[in-house]
């Protein structure tokens, strides 16, 4: 496995936590530690796993399209 490809991974994997953890402290109101508390309850990796599978399927449909 490459540098790129772990970087990449790990970037998506990142950023999709990310994701999770910002939605997660809007609905909690702004309240720091319930938001972090909620993005890494299982239900919160659940989500994760979801948007970062999201993306790599985005990215390989349109790397099979040739874009």
């Amino acid at each position: 496995m490459s540098g790129y490809l772990l970087g990449n991974l790990l970037g998506r994997l990142l950023v999709s936590w990310l994701v999770v953890f910002v939605v997660s402290l809007l609905m909690k109101k702004g309240q720091l530690k319930t938001a972090l508390r909620a993005s890494v309850w299982p239900w919160g990796w659940l989500w994760v796993l979801v948007l970062f599978g999201m993306g790599l399927l985005g990215a390989v449909i349109r790397l099979r399209q040739g874009g």
